[in-house]
């Protein structure tokens, strides 16, 4: 304490890097925060685990660092009654380990730490509303040879601290100073640049972090190459923006390349993922599509996928994972996904699954949108999984879904608007028993909700002119897809293409958890799932 303070970058060393952290080894860091701007601020300030390296301690088993090292901090206002507190305060209460200690109170497991949140006292501006915060790092006196590494190896973590900050509600406008009092803290998404980074990866390691887009396409680099990270742990640790950029999936399911470990997103989003399968010299023949194209015996969790774009013109296509064999999801959420196949299967999170699949705590939301490409047909639409066959198990716990399955393709283009063929808000195709779609003894549900919004009302015209199995292009079906408008009982028959008066129109209410298939009809009830419907 006493030496000028110094302003930080992305380069600054905060802590000792050549640090060799034994028993009671302690370090404290000095971080100063002040308001360079025009209004008062609140702030977030957060401790990561960038990085790290594992090790094999002297009784031969693995372990980190960061579940040894223990971290706490303590804030202090600089200013008070125009005397500088810190530096009345700081030298005594962090003069030593055992004052420091004493002084932050609270010592949190690294790996569990939160973010310092200050959003009770903001800064004003100005150089004198400054907060010091300290944080201490140290390794308790009561690690023993569970952290002792063997000779040869030697565990390292990188930290990263990041600092977000937001308007704090201070100052008033004419109705008081509650304007901007919803103000959340900003960001801290990475933007991919289309590149990929596989500087994270030691192949003797067992636990991964990722912290950037292109170290997650370097992931799927690496299972595509022959890494299936059988036994080991990917970690997320940011929001990342994959930009609209063609992203190549992980794994490679026409060639065997499989993800077989733990994905744990940590509760970070992956947005704008874009895949598409007629990109010319980008394409994977014979591919599921996904952020994983192939998982076996994986658990995929704490991850939410939003304003995904996936269109697989040959093949399956999903919000998770497009072939899940033996695959454990959880803590799952889809939103505002297009997802879309041709002839093959579309879910909301896997497009089929094999073997024994269990979903938890799964949300796939409103504005998610699951259909097939015009003309197809046989199109296995699901809003959890495409699809599930007796001989596999799937169980559903605590899920949500609230899609659109668009499956007026299916319909118009098969010239049968009286059936649903391979479409279902939990699964698209199941086996069928009695002419009906029936999962019973393999696919188990509890606590599932299914909501459906208003577009399960499909309006359909029949054009006289057109004869069964006649089209000329989109709109010139036998059947076709129309709105509600103001032809023949409120219906627009344009889409027919000829006199509406020459025409009918049939209203076909969407009502099925599971689809069937050819001559099977879809089940509308199951036990485990309540199901509301729209209100108009």
């Amino acid at each position: 304490w006493g030496d000028e303070w110094s302003t930080v970058n992305e380069n600054t060393k905060l802590f000792n890097e050549n640090a060799l952290y034994e028993p009671g080894y302690t370090e404290i860091v000095f971080l100063r925060i002040s308001n360079a701007g025009s209004l008062a601020l609140k702030y977030q300030l957060q401790v990561n685990v960038t990085n790290e390296v594992g090790a094999t301690n002297v009784l031969g088993e693995s372990f980190k660092l960061s579940d040894y090292l223990q971290i706490g901090s303590y804030v202090q206002d600089e200013y008070s009654s125009g005397f500088n507190y810190a530096d009345i305060l700081m030298p005594t209460m962090f003069g030593s380990r055992e004052s420091a200690l004493s002084s932050v109170g609270t010592m949190t497991k690294l790996s569990e730490f939160a973010p310092i949140v200050r959003t009770d006292s903001p800064i004003l501006p100005g150089d004198e509303t400054a907060q010091v915060i300290a944080i201490v790092l140290t390794m308790p006196e009561s690690v023993e040879n569970e952290a002792n590494a063997v000779a040869g190896t030697a565990p390292s973590l990188d930290l990263g601290v990041r600092v977000l900050a937001t308007q704090y509600t201070d100052e008033s406008d004419g109705f008081g100073n509650d304007y901007d009092s919803q103000t959340s803290f900003p960001s801290a998404t990475d933007t991919w640049d289309g590149t990929i980074d596989l500087s994270w990866y030691d192949p003797d390691a067992t636990e991964y972090t990722l912290n950037s887009a292109e170290a997650l396409a370097g992931l799927a680099s690496l299972v595509d190459s022959g890494n299936n990270f059988a036994g080991k742990t990917v970690t997320l640790n940011a929001d990342l923006d994959l930009a609209g950029l063609p992203f190549n999936p992980i794994g490679h399911s026409s060639n065997g390349k499989s993800f077989n470990g733990t994905f744990d997103g940590q509760g970070h989003t992956i947005s704008n993922m874009y895949e598409q399968s007629d990109l010319g010299a980008w394409q994977y023949e014979g591919e599921y599509y996904g952020l994983f194209a192939y998982t076996n015996g994986a658990t995929i969790k704490n991850v939410t996928i939003a304003d995904a774009y996936i269109s697989s013109g040959r093949n399956e296509a999903a919000g998770v994972v497009g072939n899940a064999v033996d695959t454990t999801f959880s803590d799952i959420t889809i939103s505002n996904t297009t997802l879309i196949a041709y002839n093959n299967s579309a879910g909301g999170v896997a497009a089929e699954c094999y073997g024994n699949c269990s979903f938890t705590n799964i949300t796939v939301d409103e504005d998610t949108v699951i259909g097939p490409l015009w003309g197809t047909y046989d199109v296995r639409l699901g809003g959890i999984v495409g699809m599930v066959q007796s001989g596999n198990n799937v169980t559903f716990k605590d899920i949500t879904v609230a899609c659109q399955l668009d499956a007026i393709n299916d319909v118009a283009a098969n010239y049968q608007y009286w059936l649903y063929r391979y479409c279902g808000m939990l699964i698209g195709h199941v086996d069928g028993v009695n002419g009906v779609a029936d999962p019973t003894g393999y696919v188990t549900c509890e606590n599932v909700n299914v909501i459906y919004g208003d577009w399960v009302n499909y309006h359909y015209c029949e054009d006289a002119d057109l004869g069964a199995g006649s089209y000329n292009g989109p709109g010139e079906y036998k059947y076709a897809r129309v709105e509600a408008g103001t032809g023949t009982d409120g219906i627009d028959l344009s889409a027919c293409n000829h006199n509406e008066d020459e025409s009918h129109n049939v209203l076909i209410v969407f009502d099925q958890l599971f689809g069937g298939g050819q001559g099977v009809k879809g089940k509308a009830s199951y036990d485990g799932v309540t199901v509301t419907y729209p209100t108009n």
